[in-house]
């Protein structure tokens, strides 16, 4: 029975639809759904009390925290009387609320006897001697401050002796008592007036107090340091981020720019041992020539020359074919010069220290070239 903004005017709806809803199946508080207080001081109607117990336990789905079922969890009378007295608003509204007094429309509440009564029995209600202390107002008053609600005593009857009134509460069994329960059944017991325990009672709160509000304001500044140190571990974190990306950044440039500058060096020397190969080929061809036509020469002779004429000329044939045999090939070019990676272990530490030099690096492994050598 939600209220609207039109029936309810200056009413915070809102908040009071918010009181008396329960939090569990969102459904609203009445007489069989009672609002049962958890030990967390959360609420939720009797109902999921009943359906989400596990064995003696309840978990409670706002803070979850469990709430151990000892005996049976205290009615929040407070808010069943402010649901109740919102469902009779609306059905006032409706034209279907009937005064206790008669079959007229109810428009007023008497939060003392906690009855409806219509504006003529309301105002007799007053009048009476017995009950003129009582507090009779609209729902609409009430509903527009609801506080009103726990600041009136009410004639709530005794469930022993139902035409008396509790006054009375026992600290030794912890219940609240007629006079009759009070002089019958709890005589050996701690009795005290309701009023007065109740002023007892508020008298130890204001002298707890003082302590409880030092204790939360040390406490909120203890959680504000907290966020204080979180926010700035975060900005910690983000800078550390930063700067790591922005080293590796560097780093992964300078070494593109020195791999740019050894990649140059040795396209550089490739080119110079291409020309050296080159002078090499053209002299290996040119002795190649040579040898192919004294061999074709000495064959001609041996052919086609006369017996006499060959013997005539035989040491000139074999000073020619000495000549040709022997290997003059390096002393007519020289040898290519590869770059200094080679299959001595001389050869690749050069290499390697060539590199850290040139790249300045200090974990570059001494055998670059673990798979074999590279010429």
């Amino acid at each position: 029975y939600n209220m609207s903004p039109n029936d309810l005017n200056e009413i915070d709806q809102q908040k009071i639809n918010d009181e008396i809803t329960c939090k569990a199946c969102f459904l609203k508080f009445n007489k069989s759904k009672e609002p049962k207080v958890l030990s967390c001081y959360h609420v939720i109607c009797k109902s999921c009390v009943t359906s989400q117990k596990v064995g003696n336990q309840i978990v409670c789905l706002i803070c979850n925290k469990r709430t151990t079922l000892k005996s049976e969890l205290k009615t929040h009378s407070y808010i069943l009387l402010l649901a109740d007295i919102a469902n009779c608003y609306k059905r006032q509204v409706a034209g279907n609320l009937k005064c206790f007094g008669c079959e007229a429309l109810a428009s007023q509440r008497c939060l003392s006897c906690n009855k409806n009564y219509c504006q003529q029995h309301s105002d007799f209600h007053v009048r009476s001697k017995a009950t003129s202390h009582h507090k009779v107002l609209s729902f609409q008053q009430i509903l527009k401050a609801p506080l009103l609600i726990s600041t009136i005593r009410r004639e709530e009857p005794c469930q022993a002796h139902p035409s008396k009134h509790l006054e009375f509460f026992c600290y030794s069994c912890r219940v609240s008592l007629c006079t009759l329960c009070a002089l019958s059944d709890h005589k050996s017991c701690s009795v005290e007036e309701l009023t007065t325990a109740i002023s007892t009672l508020k008298k130890k709160y204001d002298n707890i107090k003082p302590a409880y509000t030092r204790r939360s304001y040390n406490i909120s500044k203890l959680q504000s340091k907290l966020l204080n140190s979180l926010s700035q571990l975060e900005s910690d974190g983000k800078s550390a981020i930063a700067s790591v990306l922005d080293v590796t950044d560097k780093v992964t440039r300078q070494l593109r720019q020195k791999e740019s500058t050894v990649n140059h060096q040795i396209e550089n020397h490739r080119k110079d041992c291409q020309a050296d190969v080159r002078v090499l080929q053209s002299i290996v061809e040119e002795k190649i020539s040579n040898i192919e036509s004294g061999l074709e020469f000495v064959e001609n002779v041996f052919d086609h020359w006369d017996p006499f004429e060959v013997l005539t000329i035989q040491h000139e044939i074999i000073d020619r074919l000495r000549e040709l045999a022997e290997d003059e090939g390096a002393q007519h070019g020289r040898k290519p010069e590869p770059y200094p990676i080679g299959d001595g272990e001389d050869e690749r530490k050069a290499i390697v220290h060539a590199i850290r030099q040139l790249c300045n690096l200090d974990n570059v492994s001494d055998d670059p070239f673990p798979c074999g050598n590279v010429g």
